[in-house]
């Protein structure tokens, strides 16, 4: 029960953390502001990327000197994609405007995706998906209850008005008709999983049926050419022909990984089985993680730690919760009496355990903490040393341009700061993305 709080405080942590830090960095992005923002230049080395930020209830987009590029003028923005353009919304509509905040495609969509690389986009219209060019102009009309982008076969798969799957070409007349109940996204290798009634099946990107649907359930096939699959209520794996590689006689499996084992389920005790589908290590574990490139999996028998590929305990169980395996760097969060600290991968603390939350580090050598003496957020170097002290209610990793964002605890608004903590562009916004190259203007 210590395990199972620890963990859902942690992510009640992360959950708060990604609310106000990722909405900038991934998706559409909204937020209000109620000051205008007090901006501050900063020296940025030619650097000439783009931020988005929100004030007045308005988005628009700041350069790394902290003045507008783009007046707050939106509802809400996307980020810059590499063709120049970014997703904006007007008066509930959705367009595209170019780096000068220019509408290259008027906002008259109830909704729209990036263009893909064929120069097409999806986009809805009264409830309909259909796909526009880079004019805006409708390629093909918005028909479907929903469309995916093309394959390299030039078909894409589309919802009929009955909710069924079926395929399209560029004309956005049915090739195949739709006859699919549900359908996965295309993965590497060209087929994906579909299914037709409560059967389950493999189609390619012609939309043709290679392997037939026999199984309960599937997943997408692994770049080793293997898919789990489900049958009478057991999972197993099978090859691109449809063939049992290994019988369905496991209540759970995951994919092959680094050493050639799967982690698979029997019972409620987790194990691992090698390519002939016979136990490498028995079933005893309440919890593994796939092997790490180092030999080590985490695993869990009532605390956490990592055993190798023979079952046997290396760093013996000891730790109330650690977050996934070793990073590149071969350090792994862990946590011990409710403080996070880093281990190495002998189980010894490199960085003790004397913060309330930690990250990764990131590639310049610096990992987000949370201080347990003040509850904010700072940077530590490899050693656990504050390099940036903690005084952020919350922080984002260092992006393009060497600046981070930052939550300020005096006023509760988002500005920019620099590898040595101070303000590069003061708090004054309610929401921000990272920093970006973009493009030159259409």
């Amino acid at each position: 029960m210590k395990n199972r709080s620890l963990r859902y405080l942690f992510w009640i942590l992360v959950f708060i953390t990604l609310c106000s830090v990722a909405f900038g960095s991934f998706g559409i992005l909204y937020g209000e502001a109620s000051a205008n923002p007090a901006l501050s230049p900063v020296k940025t080395g030619g650097f000439n990327g783009l931020a988005s930020a929100a004030i007045d209830g308005k988005w628009g987009f700041i350069n790394a000197k902290g003045e507008w590029a783009i007046r707050p003028a939106f509802e809400a923005v996307g980020d810059f994609a590499a063709d120049g353009l970014a997703r904006a919304k007007n008066n509930e509509k959705w367009g595209f405007i170019n780096s000068r905040g220019k509408w290259i495609i008027p906002p008259d969509l109830g909704e729209v995706e990036a263009f893909a690389a064929d120069g097409l986009a999806r986009a809805e219209s009264n409830g309909k998906w259909g796909f526009i060019n880079s004019k805006g102009k409708w390629v093909i009309r918005p028909d479907f209850e929903a469309v995916k982008d093309f394959a390299a076969s030039g078909l894409a798969l589309a919802l009929s008005n009955d909710e069924r799957w079926g395929f399209i070409n560029v004309r956005g007349e049915w090739a195949i008709p739709p006859e699919i109940d549900e359908v996965w996204n295309f993965a590497p290798g060209g087929l994906v999983g579909a299914r037709i009634d409560m059967k389950w099946g493999y189609i390619n990107d012609a939309g043709e049926w290679v392997i037939p649907p026999a199984f309960d359930a599937v997943e997408n096939f692994a770049p080793d050419g293997l898919a789990r699959a489900e049958g009478n209520g057991k999972w197993g794996f099978i090859n691109v022909k449809g063939e049992w590689v290994i019988p369905p006689a496991f209540d759970l499996v995951w994919d092959f990984a680094a050493g050639g084992l799967a982690r698979v389920r029997s019972g409620w005790k987790w194990g691992f089985i090698d390519t002939r589908g016979e136990w490498a290590i028995p079933p005893a574990f309440d919890q593994v993680e796939d092997f790490d490139a180092n030999g080590l999996a985490l695993a869990l028998n009532h605390q956490y730690g990592f055993i190798n590929a023979k079952g046997e305990w290396v760093i013996p169980p000891a730790f109330d919760y650690i977050m996934s395996g070793f990073a590149a760097d071969g350090l792994a969060r862990a946590n011990s009496n409710g403080k996070w600290g880093f281990i190495n991968t002998k189980g010894e603390w490199v960085i003790q355990p004397d913060y309330d939350g930690v990250w990764d580090f990131a590639a310049d050598g610096l990992a987000q903490a949370l201080s347990q003496s003040n509850g904010k957020w700072g940077f530590i170097n490899a050693k656990g040393e504050w390099v940036i002290q903690p005084a952020f209610d919350l922080v984002g990793d260092f992006a393009a341009g060497g600046l981070a964002r930052a939550l300020s605890q005096s006023n509760g608004k988002w500005g920019f700061i620099n590898t040595g903590g101070k303000w590069a562009i003061q708090p004054a916004f309610d929401l921000v993305g990272d920093f970006a190259s973009v493009g030159p203007a259409k």
